[in-house]
């Protein structure tokens, strides 16, 4: 059986590896979680299955970090 989330999670690797590369300011990484925001809505996606995938890619663009194994590193950085 697939994961269900390795398309978001592979969006979420490129909107990082985007956001890393072009050495995005904390403003220009937000306008990119708003960007994915706004697509999501246009998919007609429930609002609650937009908040799971926001949550889940969010950190990733705001840190520039691609996926990892261990969530530990985001929690410490939300400490």
């Amino acid at each position: 059986m697939t994961d269900p989330w390795q398309p978001f999670d592979a969006l979420g690797d490129e909107l990082a590896t985007l956001a890393r590369a072009v050495d995005a300011s904390e403003r220009e990484r937000r306008a990119i979680v708003f960007g994915l925001e706004a697509g999501l809505r246009r998919l007609g996606l429930a609002e609650t299955v937009q908040v799971c995938i926001l949550a889940r890619l969010s950190p990733r663009v705001m840190t520039g970090l691609k996926r990892l194994p261990d969530p530990a590193p985001l929690q410490r950085l939300a400490v």
